[in-house]
């Protein structure tokens, strides 16, 4: 998902996670979403905007996973990217 630059800050990205959320709960037996977020943990050229993408989630009551070294695998020449695993509880079902 994502949300053009020019309309950030309004609550479109809030309002899009949060719907994908309800129908994801309301249509599958699934109690967490696990998504992928390009990391804060190494230098880029926006990693501005990597702190703010994972503040985001992070207000939204998304968990990173923690201790876990996580590489995107591409078909590329250049280093993939280290990214983060994100966790958000759908439900209050304790999957242990």
């Amino acid at each position: 998902m994502a949300v053009s630059s020019v309309l950030r800050g309004r609550k479109y990205g809030s309002a899009l996670f949060s719907e994908s959320a309800r129908i994801a709960q309301q249509t599958s037996k699934i109690g967490r979403l696990i998504f992928e977020l390009d990391s804060d943990r190494e230098d880029a050229a926006d990693i501005i905007q990597r702190q703010q993408r994972l503040k985001f989630y992070n207000r939204l009551g998304c968990k990173r996973v923690e201790g876990l070294q996580y590489i995107l695998l591409l078909e590329t020449t250049e280093k993939p990217p280290l990214m983060d695993l994100l966790v958000y509880q759908l439900s209050n079902d304790n999957f242990g």
